[in-house]
Order: C-alpha cells, then structure tokens, then sequence
C-alpha cells in the first residue's frame, strides 16, 4: 500500500529511501523475478526455507540477489512435484538442495564435454575444490514438533535413531493434554471396549496406531472416473450410513484432476466414512464450547480441542475431495478442518493426523491378486515413495492415525517397513465391526 502511494504522488526518492532501509524482505522465489526491490539490492544472506521441494532453476533467482544463502529442508521429505515421468526420470525434480547436498559427499558439481583442453580441465577440477570446501552441512537432529512414540517410527523408517525430543515437554505431549470434561469420562469410557478404543485412547502409548480395513467387505477402491464419490455400500450399509452423513445436500464439487491414470480417480468410500466419523467422536470427548461448564473441574489443564487440531490428508486427490464431501462446504468453512493431499500438507502439522491410504483389493482378508479381482488393480507411485510416507508420519504431533489394508499395502516396500516398525498393540482390527457403530 505504501509502495502504491508513492508511486501514485511519484514520490520515487522516499520510494527509493524505503527499499534501501528494509533489512528483512520476505518474498517466494518466484516473486523476487517481479517486484523493483531486488533489482535494486542485494543482501547479505538470502535464507530458503523448504528449499528440497524447490526447482533447482526457482532456487538460482534469489541467489543472484545475495551475498551468501542459505538453505533449509530435509532431502528425505518430497521433491519438488513434477507430472511428467519423462522430466522426472530427467532429473527435474532434483532440487538445488539436493544437489549440493549430493556434491558435498561426492566432491563432484558436474560432467563436462570430453573435448575439453587439459588447461580447461585444471581449472574447472581447482573450481569444484573450491565450490564443495564452501559448502557447510548442518544436520539438525533436535525436533519440536513429535512426542516420542510418533519420532520412534520416523527414526526407525527413516531417520536412523538420529531425531531427538528437543525436551520432556515434547516427548510426553499426547491427547491426554487436553482438557476432558468430567461430564464426557462416561463417553469416553463407552468405547473402551470397541475398536475406538486405542483411537480415541488419550494415553502416550498410544500415539500411533493402524487401523486394518482388511476384514470388511466392502472397503475396497474404487475408480470414480466422473467424481461422483461412487459407493460400494450394500443397501442396508448405505441405510445405516445415510442416518448420519447426507452425501448429496452439503457435498462440494472440487475440481477434478487432469491426470488420466486410473489410480488418480481411486478412492475409497468406507475408509472417507470411517474417518468423518472418528473425527466427530474426537471433538465429542475432548472438544469443549465456549458455554461448557463442569462444576467438578478446578480450571487446571485448560487447554481445549477443536476442529482445528486435526488433520486429514491422502495421497489420491479424488479421496480428499470425497472426504471433504461428506463434512459439507459449511461446516468446513466454518471450522477450519484442513483435508488435504501429502504433497500439500508438507510443512504444516497437528495434534492429530488421519491418513487414508485408499488402496484396498476387493476380496477382504486375501493378498490382492490382478489376475483373480474383477477389478483391474493399478500400482501407485504414490504409495512406493518412501518420502511421501515420511511426511504423513511427521506430520502429527500427539497422535497419528493410519487407515488401510494391510495385505494391500504390504505390496508397497515403505508400507511393510512401516508394519516391521510397529508394534502388534499398534494395529486395530475391525473384524467384530459392525457397521451400525459407526451411525
């Protein structure tokens, strides 16, 4: 607005005086291509952050602007998102972070022609020495974000055992911070002995936990080509299910995808029910308004849970969309719930993560088989990218759930090194479910 105003009253010396004055500029990488500011300075340091999911070329812009830069991300965590397999195997989504995260190791920036001149030669080979001596790496192992259930199954995935808890007050944070009304005990109590139990369960011990869809059976993908949420259900299900959620008068209609694979129109019905419902008995037990009073409470643990704290995400944009469908356009505006893809939430955290891993073969409790399903079965890149999984395990703070058939995923390598990871009290079978508990 003040850059506006002086350039409307042609004020260009306070103009001027304001853009040499500034000592912190936020900005994208893209946007220093645009505004006058960085055609007229150039700074000490230029920091960028997420740099790992940057285009290398994106990077070079803010560089030309600085004396020295600085580079923040986690080459384990995705890259930046390519569509094309053909300029990907090409290396488009390698970033400049990750090259020089790869050149520091290897003492080696590039490949040159084999016409070069010996003096050619020395001099790029004197060049590379050089470059790679003023590249200084930083591993930063200390983390604020997970307790230390949740940092157990990213160390052991993929970090190494390296991550630690920043404190004690990190690695104890669980739902059990929340303040639960005296009043909600009995509801919590009430689904102790169901398959809810170690969901809701407010118990550090019980941070993470799989949620096996591999016994019911009609929690299969489907491939819902025209966006119509298709649905699975039995008859009687869909009667059951209907009593609670309305799919048709609060849905949305998201904006479809321009990929025309088969495995971009998966989505799985069951799985996005299952999780509307968890969340609505989250905010049951641990949710509290603004009018609610417990006369047995003494005011101590205040802190209070609301829509906000969760999040949802999916690696399949058509299941993002379905599960957002069956909150309603209303009811996600007005609380804030964030549904969103891996890609997309890389970054971002909450105390609670559901994961919908989608990918399911039609006959419950079989390995999937191509040749004996009715439906032809369609391999993931997303689910084989250890890198995205990595991501939605750390996104969660308090509490991660993960909902998905087993024998179907364990076609995945990041998906059986997850099941070696976890421990048999982590898993959750719904073989006794009834699909009236859910209504």
């Amino acid at each position: 607005d003040r850059t506006k105003q002086w350039l409307e009253t042609e004020n260009l010396t306070a103009l001027n005086h304001f853009y040499s004055t500034i000592p912190v500029v936020a900005a994208t990488c893209l946007g220093v291509f645009n505004h006058p500011l960085f055609q007229k300075r150039t700074f000490d340091f230029c920091i960028i952050d997420e740099a790992s999911q940057v285009f290398l070329c994106t990077s070079l812009g803010p560089l030309f602007n600085c004396h020295n830069f600085v580079l923040v991300g986690d080459q384990k965590q995705l890259p930046p998102v390519v569509q094309s397999t053909y300029a990907r195997y090409n290396g488009l989504d390698e970033s400049l972070f990750s090259r020089l995260l790869n050149t520091s190791g290897k003492q080696d920036i590039g490949h040159y022609d084999d016409d070069f001149n010996d003096d050619n030669e020395n001099m790029n080979k004197d060049y590379e020495n050089k470059f790679c001596q003023s590249i200084r790496i930083f591993p930063l192992f200390i983390q604020y974000r997970m307790n230390s259930v949740i940092m157990q199954v990213a160390n052991q995935l993929t970090y190494g055992n390296k991550l630690k808890c920043a404190n004690k007050q990190v690695e104890s944070i669980s739902l059990s911070d929340y303040l639960v009304l005296k009043s909600k005990t009995g509801i919590l109590e009430e689904y102790r002995s169901t398959y809810l139990s170690k969901v809701i369960s407010p118990d550090l011990n019980d941070s993470v936990i799989f949620i096996d869809t591999n016994s019911i059976e009609s929690a299969f993908e489907i491939y819902d080509e025209d966006n119509s949420g298709g649905n699975n259900f039995s008859q009687k299900q869909q009667q059951s299910l209907s009593l609670m959620y309305d799919d048709g008068e609060n849905g949305t209609n998201s904006n479809t995808t321009n990929d025309n694979s088969k495995c971009s129109f998966v989505i799985n019905p069951f799985e996005a029910k299952l999780i509307s419902h968890i969340v609505r008995i989250l905010l049951l037990i641990y949710g509290q308004k603004s009018n609610d009073n417990d006369d047995d409470d003494d005011g101590k643990n205040a802190t209070t849970f609301n829509v906000d704290n969760i999040g949802i995400i999916s690696p399949f944009r058509r299941q993002v969309n379905k599960i957002r469908e069956l909150f309603g356009q209303q009811f996600l505006e007005q609380n804030h719930l964030e549904i969103n893809t891996v890609d997309q939430y890389q970054g971002r955290d909450k105390d609670v993560i559901i994961y919908s891993c989608v990918k399911s073969c039609e006959t419950p409790g079989e390995t999937m088989n191509p040749i004996e399903t009715s439906t032809p079965i369609i391999d993931s890149e997303l689910l084989k990218d250890e890198r995205r999984l990595n991501v939605a395990v750390t996104r969660a703070k308090r509490k991660l759930i993960i909902i998905g058939n087993c024998h179907t995923l364990k076609r995945y390598l990041p998906f059986r090194n997850l099941f070696n990871v976890l421990r048999v009290e982590q898993f959750v079978s719904l073989k006794n479910f009834d699909f009236n508990d859910i209504v």
